[in-house]
């Protein structure tokens, strides 16, 4: 899900320097589809919705230091895969289809770096 060819050290550093806004959080927070099951993190949308001004100040924080150094949580990285049968009976693996659950904090970092790379 995530890609990054830097190298492994911890103070890393992006080369450009690009602050994500509390605006651009709280866009990518609003666009998350309410009443949607929440991944590994148990946090639905409609919290991070509610969250508030501090809280939001809080994420832009966490999102800007993710985005600066490349170090991002374990808890982001982690996804729960469901396979659901596509017929009756289902036993090869083409007879499923799988969903992933990703946390919705993963996914507020996922928009705002899908909008960075954009401009």
């Amino acid at each position: 899900m995530y890609r990054d060819d830097r190298d492994e050290r911890k103070d890393t550093v992006t080369q450009e320097t690009c602050t994500i806004t509390e605006n651009e959080v709280t866009s990518a927070t609003q666009n998350l589809v309410q009443n949607k099951a929440v991944g590994e993190g148990n946090i639905p949308a409609e919290f991070l919705q509610n969250i508030g001004e501090n809280g939001i100040q809080v994420i832009t924080k966490l999102m800007n230091n993710i985005y600066r150094t490349g170090n991002i949580p374990a808890d982001f990285t982690e996804n729960i895969f469901i396979p659901i049968p596509k017929v009756q009976e289902a036993q090869d693996c083409s007879d499923f289809r799988t969903i992933s659950l990703i946390s919705h904090a993963s996914k507020i970092l996922l928009k705002l770096i899908n909008t960075e790379s954009r401009l």
